[in-house]
């Protein structure tokens, strides 16, 4: 009788001591994340390429001011802004990727935050599965 109870208190705290992250406070922190990165996204409009992204804008984010056209360099992979102009010739030059490339780099990174997202949920699931899990057996143990 001892041992059982002495089980459900270390059950109980450990439930008490581990941190239920819910679906709402998933939910609230998501909103918090896209609030921030909307307001990184408003300080930074005006600022270089190379300083949004040093910030934390994600490349296919980055604004260029009017009349420049964000390319990605062929060299890094880094955007950088130049004059609508002067875009196939830099592509030409090796300079730039071209339009293929960058979409498909873009598309890339989108493509790369769906599936953390997705990555999130799914440790969230298990998580909660888990909790449930060590509740039913203290319950259990309990009657």
């Amino acid at each position: 009788m001892k041992k059982l109870i002495l089980f459900s208190c270390i059950v109980m705290l450990v439930l008490q001591s581990s941190q239920v992250y819910s679906y709402e406070e998933y939910e609230e922190d998501e909103q918090k994340t896209e609030k921030e990165y909307k307001e990184i996204l408003e300080k930074t409009s005006n600022h270089s390429p190379r300083h949004q992204i040093k910030m934390g804008v994600l490349v296919h984010d980055v604004k260029c001011d009017d009349g420049l056209e964000l390319v990605l360099r062929h060299s890094n992979g880094l955007p950088a802004c130049v004059k609508s102009i002067n875009v196939d010739e830099l592509i030409n030059r090796g300079w730039a990727l071209d339009t293929q490339e960058t979409t498909k780099i873009l598309e890339m990174e989108l493509n790369s935050k769906e599936k953390i997202i997705q990555e999130r949920e799914e440790v969230l699931n298990e998580r909660q599965e888990s909790l449930l899990k060590q509740e039913n057996n203290t319950n259990e143990h309990q009657n």
